[in-house]
């Protein structure tokens, strides 16, 4: 019979020594994930999509650089771009993905260069072509925009005939849209007016257009993996990662039960924990009373994020103002959006920040001497960096920090998109 004492201590044993494994574990499990990690955004960052040095026509005609594609991209950015709209589905859930838009405009565009020789060519032109026609123009498409015409070499990009013309239509479509505004897309009007900026912009869209459509080098699916779809040139989800995406769904979910698993059968060690004996109860030092005004400070902010919000899911109604108020000009989507954003990571900070001041004299002896004056000139701090950031931001947004880039003098035979 066994002896239920050795048995029983056993049993403790090897919990005390799964217990004493548990850090072990866990620095494993930081360095697996970690190395996948990082050896994941090394990869993504060695096959990111090329930003070619020059993008030309057949008659080798400049149309875009690369110094305006990215000049584009610091432009869009800084005026709130991350708010309105997005790249490659990154981004805000008002107004447009702007490569979907782009790449679809521009392949219609291009269609009807293909079809006519016209580029004013729309859905709804496409829609009543026959089967044939639109089966045949299709295949054209795809080949127009999947094949890759990027040279390594060189660094340029050579389009087509058919899709030079068709990416005029598209810049000449978004002077206009940028410029004028969109109140069903919350883009207020104005939100670009120098026409080199938007050309800039708009050759960042177009360029993240053809990273999503042209195929990579020996691969059957673009830089994106085809996305955004769009069946006009042939861009659908590749079925290999839709397989894989499901398999990661179920190696985390595993993973998750794997973890409860071992956590939940895992017994607790019974032992007594001593109660900490409480200090006595003491008056405000000088410094928690200065400490009390960032509480203020951080409801001050709850409140005003909360308005923010009000404002910001207003706009996915009311487009261009807020119950009829015109506040588009003067605090648009994408600073409402920013600063609502800010706000809660603001207000949280300075609870943590509060708090620590505040129950820090609670624990020590005594307080150190001007310690009040310091939270004061914290605070002071603080007020300075919110101010600031929220300004700043707005001041970005509505363009008045100016644009970091000026737009060279163009190539002799730089093709004006308009």
């Amino acid at each position: 019979m066994a002896n239920p004492t050795f048995d029983m201590a056993e049993v403790r044993s090897r919990q005390s020594t799964w217990r004493l494994s548990l850090p072990a574990w866990l620095v494993l499990i930081c360095i697996v994930t970690f190395t996948v990690l990082i050896s994941a955004g090394a990869a993504i960052y060695k096959n990111a999509p090329p930003i070619p040095a020059t993008v030309v026509s057949p008659q080798q005609e400049i149309i875009l650089t690369q110094d305006r594609i990215q000049a584009g991209q610091e432009t869009y950015l800084a005026r709130g771009g991350q708010h309105i709209g997005s790249i490659w589905g990154h981004g805000s859930y008002l107004a447009p993905d702007w490569t979907a838009d782009v790449l679809h405009r521009w392949s219609l565009a291009t269609a009807g260069i293909l079809y006519n020789g016209d580029p004013n060519f729309d859905q709804a032109d496409w829609d009543t072509l026959s089967e044939s026609d639109r089966a045949l123009l299709q295949v054209e498409l795809r080949n127009e925009f999947k094949t890759n015409r990027y040279d390594p070499d060189t660094g340029a990009l050579t389009l087509t005939t058919a899709q030079t013309a068709g990416l005029k239509k598209v810049f000449a479509d978004y002077q206009t849209l940028l410029s004028k505004g969109s109140a069903v897309h919350s883009i207020p009007r104005g939100w670009f007016t120098d026409a080199s900026q938007i050309r800039d912009v708009t050759a960042f869209f177009a360029w993240t257009a053809w990273a999503a459509s042209a195929n990579r080098p020996n691969a059957p699916f673009s830089y994106t993996a085809n996305f955004p779809h769009d069946d006009l040139i042939g861009n659908q989800v590749p079925g290999q990662f839709v397989i894989w995406s499901i398999v990661s769904v179920v190696v985390l979910i595993a993973g998750i039960a794997l973890f409860l698993f071992v956590y939940l059968t895992q017994e607790d060690a019974e032992e007594v924990q001593p109660v900490v004996e409480r200090p006595a109860i003491r008056l405000a030092t000088p410094s928690q009373k200065v400490t009390t005004l960032f509480f203020g400070v951080a409801m001050v902010l709850f409140f005003v994020q909360i308005l923010m919000g009000m404002v910001t899911a207003h706009y996915a109604v009311e487009g261009d103002g807020f119950y009829g108020v015109p506040i588009q000009q003067y605090l648009p989507y994408a600073a409402s959006r920013t600063w609502h954003l800010q706000l809660a990571v603001f207000w949280i900070a300075t609870c943590w920040l509060a708090a620590g001041l505040y129950f820090g004299p609670r624990f020590g002896k005594r307080e150190p001497k001007f310690q009040a004056w310091g939270n004061g000139g914290l605070l002071v701090a603080l007020t300075l960096v919110v101010v600031g950031s929220l300004v700043g931001a707005w001041a970005g947004i509505q363009g008045y920090l100016g644009d970091k880039r000026s737009s060279p003098r163009k190539p002799k035979d730089f093709i004006e998109c308009r």
